[in-house]
């Protein structure tokens, strides 16, 4: 309709020839202030608004209730794994967040060997030493492991993570060393 409207030629004083394109350059030059306006207060013009905006939703998107567990497994990963926590793609301070772990392990982690799951908290923490030293009495391949042995990543957690997650699958045995 406004096409149309625009098109009609009123002869006698109405528009004319030079109306139409002063129109359309009015029109044009305004939607242009109007974006340039908009593109000035954007995050993409404002460096330190853009970086607030991000960190921001950063938070916000880790909060969410699904985001629970996936922070708990990131943790996980993380503490397994010191070479990935400290890596700036994958790792705690990394862009990718709580999120970074799960990638890496899709991609890498699972090829590699290693564990995406949560860590197995012990039932009595006290006697966790006593039941971490007969189990790596017992399997001394575990015991020299850069990840579930004495010197390991995980400490006193890593014998019983290990026989969690494939002793038991092994056949192998959890449990003080009777003499």
């Amino acid at each position: 309709m406004l096409r149309r409207f625009l098109l009609v030629n009123f002869t006698g004083g109405g528009w004319s020839e030079w109306w139409r394109p002063a129109v359309v350059i009015a029109v044009c030059s305004l939607t242009f202030l109007i974006w340039l306006q908009n593109l000035v207060r954007s995050p993409a013009w404002d460096i330190n608004g853009a970086g607030n905006h991000d960190s921001l939703y950063k938070v916000v998107r880790e909060l969410e209730p699904g985001m629970v567990e996936e922070k708990e497994l990131a943790k996980a990963y993380w503490f397994r794994y010191p070479d990935v926590r400290k890596n700036g793609f994958w790792g705690e301070d990394s862009p990718m967040g709580i999120r970074g772990p799960r990638v890496h392990y899709r991609r890498y982690g699972r090829s590699e060997g290693r564990l995406f799951a949560p860590i197995i908290q012990p039932p009595h923490p006290e006697a966790e030493k006593e039941l971490a030293e007969a189990y790596w009495h017992r399997y001394q391949d575990v015991a020299e492991s850069d990840i579930w042995g004495r010197r390991g990543t995980m400490g006193v957690l890593g014998a019983r993570d290990h026989y969690h997650y494939y002793g038991r699958a092994q056949g192998r045995v959890w449990g003080p060393v009777r003499d």
